[in-house]
């Protein structure tokens, strides 16, 4: 128990000493704080951080390397030592243009080819220049339609990372942007011109071709709807007459078919009536000759009651029987008109047959019976069906440019004949272009340069496949080209030899030189 006691008490004391000590420091250093107060400045913590903001600075440095891609896209063309009397470059507008222009083509072939399939050269009739619309021997079928170009999808893209040196702060702010195709073309263009060995190369650009609307070009796409349009008319016509003269012939066979019923019925009648004025005359003029040829003049014999030899006949009897003479000469004459009439309508029928057996002529001879004609008649509607629907997707506006799809196709047009025949052809496409804008802080260096220091750099990645006349690929690559950092004081004066990689020296200009890569 005396043990516990102590040792409770040296704890105390040893609790004591270490809070003088403590007090003893926290008095040094209120000291010290007072004689040096704390300083304003602090050390950098050398962090790097990145937005999405964008100056023109950068792009201007982006579009120097596009410059740069460029020039070794011509030294490619030129190591390949190609025949080319000219280049032109489509995009991937016009090619899928050119394309669609051309499904188009075949659509209006195969619907002209329906008509012809079904109607005689001399149903189908001539175009507008004389030509038989569905000459008696078919052409020979459209080719097969095969892409003029392939179209590039490769991508690439990368950063430059900096490393920081003397706990220098580092603001990256990087940001990508778009390039129009356009200036890619122009600086394209801009080399290939400059080089010596493809200087002569004559270089088109379709795609900023003015369109040539003028009312006496010809069109083909034009013309081929023209064509179509035509036939269409004539097999409108040509159905319009023949359900024309079905009906025609329907409704004289039914007339026909009526009028014999009531000659039929006129001659019951006849007979009847006939009949009833014979035996209303043995009944009362004795053996007086009658028949029914001459049943008419008998009645008139006998119409004076006084003369024989009908005296006896009594009034009552005398009043029917001219009753029966008058229904006699009433049915007489209607029966004359039913087989007059009869025989309009048979020699009508023979007309109508006539008439729509030259209509069926017009069809080919194997399709003339009437299964097949009615199945041929339902094949020329649908045809027509298929017209009509593919003008009003040809003249729809489109909503967001305001053209039609025609419009677009006569610029196709104005394309293909824009630029020679055995021209090469090029496709260009910026993937990417992008740059960093990079902020440099560092307390010492800053009191030596009047602040931070700006720079910017950029990049641009560029894909491009080049095709012969015949379509086929015989150069592609994906450049990708980096223009490392800039000061921002000194991009105004980038001078031409940064973009032709260049430099100037003792009054030598020396270029470099890129290796010659493997399509």
């Amino acid at each position: 128990m005396l043990r516990s006691e102590e040792e409770i008490a040296r704890a105390q004391r040893r609790q004591a000493i270490a809070e003088a000590e403590k007090a003893e420091a926290e008095a040094r250093k209120a000291e010290l704080e007072a004689r040096f107060p704390k300083p304003t400045s602090q050390p950098l913590a050398g962090t790097t951080t990145v937005n999405d903001a964008a100056i023109i600075e950068s792009m201007m440095i982006a579009y120097v390397s596009m410059a740069k891609a460029a020039n070794r896209l011509a030294h490619a063309i030129k190591m390949r030592s190609l025949k080319m009397p000219s280049l032109a470059v489509y995009n991937e507008r016009d090619i899928n243009l050119l394309l669609s222009y051309k499904v188009v083509k075949t659509q209006v072939r195969i619907i002209k080819d329906g008509y012809c399939s079904l109607l005689t050269p001399e149903a189908a009739g001539n175009d507008s220049r004389g030509n038989p619309l569905c000459p008696p021997s078919d052409p020979t079928a459209p080719p097969t339609l095969t892409p003029l170009m392939s179209i590039a999808s490769s991508f690439l893209g990368g950063f430059v990372d900096l490393t920081a040196f003397l706990r220098t702060n580092v603001e990256i702010k990087g940001h990508t942007f778009d390039i129009d195709e356009a200036p890619l073309v122009s600086e394209v263009f801009r080399a290939m011109r400059k080089d010596d060995e493809l200087k002569d190369v004559r270089l088109y650009y379709p795609f900023v071709f003015p369109p040539d609307f003028s009312p006496n070009e010809e069109s083909e796409i034009l013309t081929l709807l023209q064509d179509l349009r035509d036939l269409r008319v004539r097999a409108e016509n040509l159905i319009g007459n023949i359900v024309k003269k079905g009906q025609e012939i329907e409704e004289t066979k039914a007339s026909i078919k009526k009028t014999e019923s009531s000659i039929e019925a006129l001659k019951g009648k006849e007979k009847e009536t006939v009949a009833a004025a014979i035996a209303l005359i043995d009944a009362h003029c004795g053996n007086l000759p009658v028949n029914e040829a001459n049943i008419l003049d008998v009645i008139e014999g006998i119409k004076d009651a006084k003369k024989k030899p009908c005296r006896g006949m009594p009034a009552e009897a005398r009043e029917r029987l001219f009753a029966l003479r008058d229904l006699i000469k009433d049915t007489r004459s209607k029966l004359s008109a039913a087989e007059k009439r009869l025989v309009e309508e048979q020699g009508k029928q023979k007309t109508l047959e006539a008439e729509f057996n030259s209509l069926k002529e017009m069809f080919k001879p194997a399709i003339q019976n009437k299964n097949d004609l009615d199945n041929a008649i339902a094949r020329l509607k649908s045809l027509n069906e298929q017209f009509d629907k593919l003008v009003s997707s040809l003249v729809q506006a489109d909503s967001a440019t305001g053209l039609n799809p025609l419009t677009s196709y006569i610029r196709a047009e104005n394309l293909m004949e824009s630029v020679p025949k055995g021209s090469y052809w090029l496709q260009l496409k910026v993937l990417k272009a992008g740059g960093n804008n990079r902020i440099k802080t560092n307390l010492i260096i800053d009191i030596f340069t009047g602040g931070n220091r700006l720079s910017h750099s950029g990049g641009a990645i560029v894909a491009y496949n080049l095709f012969d006349s015949n379509g086929e690929s015989v150069l592609s690559d994906t450049i990708t080209e980096y223009t490392n950092y800039i000061k921002a004081g000194k991009i105004k004066g980038i001078p031409e030899l940064e973009v032709d990689d260049c430099v100037k020296k003792n009054g030598v200009i020396n270029c470099v030189t890129w290796p010659a890569r493997t399509p």
